[in-house]
């Protein structure tokens, strides 16, 4: 098992930024407004320090009043000087909360396509914060799948990170498997489905089901993750997987999301008919 600390990318902590100077934006305004009463903030929340020429208002002649331009030059003064002052209150906040990762292995069984038994095992990254609140619900997140075994070998560790991040930060335990047949975790492709012609579903949906299903219940011995409290969510062929577990009713599985379900998933949830439909709880 591998431990470490995950920091957000930088598109995130720009997008973070950008809404700390918007909230500071806003506090500048009442704290100005506050100390002046000035009637032009008001105007300048509205996007319109320039009013019609009326010497008894905030402009004169169509231009800013004195007072008013005074008040604008300070609020474009303290604006930077608010932003850093909330960004390292933040920052001094985020050294006690931080998302910490994990790599384990569980091991799994499943059958493949000829119907032989594989047993082989998974790499399993978890995210999860450290000072959200115990016990964890669980979240596990399916990855897709490569259409050649080239693209499979190369995906590496799944992790989904900025996704796991975010969901961490909600207060879950996330689990991100890579499964049999791919990336660091190899072995023969138990997931595949026969050609375009001649498509078998069901036994790669349940060989990928059944490695979540086995991530679950390892998850669930750990005393930090609930038992009653768990949701599946997958991509493309991870997607489809998630409506496979979820068809399976299992006891606190609570919510199931494909996004993107892929590989002509309708052939499978014809057959399920409404079993596969009312399984989802979202």
């Amino acid at each position: 098992m591998t431990r470490g600390s995950f920091e957000p990318d930088k598109a995130k902590s720009l997008e973070w930024l950008g809404k700390a100077a918007a909230a500071c934006h806003d506090g500048t305004l009442r704290l100005l407004k506050s100390i002046s009463g000035a009637e032009a903030l008001d105007m300048e929340r509205r996007g319109s320090l320039r009013s019609p020429r009326d010497s008894a208002g905030p402009t004169a002649g169509g231009r800013l009043c004195p007072k008013t331009r005074w008040l604008f030059a300070l609020y474009l003064r303290i604006l930077p000087l608010a932003v850093a002052a909330c960004a390292l209150s933040a920052v001094g906040g985020a050294a006690h909360a931080r998302v910490v990762h994990e790599e384990l292995r569980v091991p799994v069984k499943v059958v493949n396509g000829t119907g032989a038994a594989v047993a082989h095992d998974i790499v399993v990254t978890l995210f999860y914060e450290t000072t959200a609140p115990r016990p964890y619900p669980l979240l596990v997140i399916n990855h897709g799948r490569a259409a050649s075994a080239s693209e499979r070998a190369a995906l590496g560790r799944a992790k989904y990170s900025d996704a796991s991040w975010w969901f961490a930060g909600l207060g879950f335990m996330v689990a991100v498997p890579t499964r049999v047949g791919y990336g660091v975790t190899g072995g023969e492709d138990v997931e595949d489905t026969g050609p375009c012609s001649r498509k078998k579903y069901e036994p790669g949906y349940a060989a990928s089901a059944e490695q979540t299903i086995r991530v679950i219940a390892a998850m669930r011995v750990r005393e930090e993750v609930t038992k009653d409290r768990t949701a599946v969510v997958g991509q493309s062929f991870g997607g489809t997987t998630s409506i496979t577990v979820a068809a399976k009713n299992l006891p606190g599985v609570q919510a199931a999301r494909k996004v993107d379900g892929g590989l002509h998933a309708r052939g499978i949830l014809r057959r399920d008919g409404d079993r596969s439909g009312s399984a989802v709880r979202l």
